[in-house]
């Protein structure tokens, strides 16, 4: 496993801890005092985690998948307009 791909692991696995975080404040519903600058931080780190892990996903299928065709491949942000 690349350095790269463990660190998009580690993070991954960050964002499972936030979303079981989510879960419990969203079955606490009102009682919960939230605070939104902590959301805004949250949903600002679970953003850029799923840009890095898309970012590696890419590399794995554009350099260790040459027989998946480029037709097949999914596209870049680039292209999608994001």
């Amino acid at each position: 496993m690349t350095q790269q791909l463990h660190t998009v692991s580690h993070e991954l696995n960050r964002i499972t801890n936030y979303t079981a975080v989510m879960a419990k404040l969203a079955n606490q519903g009102s009682k919960a005092d939230i605070d939104t600058a902590q959301l805004q931080a949250i949903f600002a780190d679970i953003a850029n985690v799923t840009g890095l892990a898309y970012a590696e996903m890419q590399n794995i299928i554009n350099n260790d998948c040459p027989f998946v065709d480029n037709y097949d491949k999914p596209p870049m942000p680039s292209q999608t307009g994001n």
